[in-house]
């Protein structure tokens, strides 16, 4: 039986999928200088692994609450 908590997370966990936010940041900087357009992405690709880190951690903390806790209640 699914919980409110699991379906948060399992979005958490979904929000891993940083490859179509790496094409978005790649199209979102191409008018500026290519210098600046450089660093922008740079910037862009850290905070979206950084991002994807965090969602990751989150929804593996999470997941492994609701398993102690669904655990729990099969025992008793």
């Amino acid at each position: 039986k699914a919980s409110w908590v699991m379906l948060i997370a399992v979005a958490c966990l979904g929000g891993i999928g940083f490859t179509m936010s790496i094409f978005v940041d790649t199209l979102s900087f191409g008018d500026q200088a290519p210098e600046i357009t450089a660093r922008l992405r740079d910037m862009g690709k850290v905070a979206v692994l950084m991002g994807s880190l965090c969602a990751g951690i989150l929804g593996s903390i999470l997941i492994n609450i609701v398993h102690g806790i669904e655990s729990k209640k099969v025992k008793n």
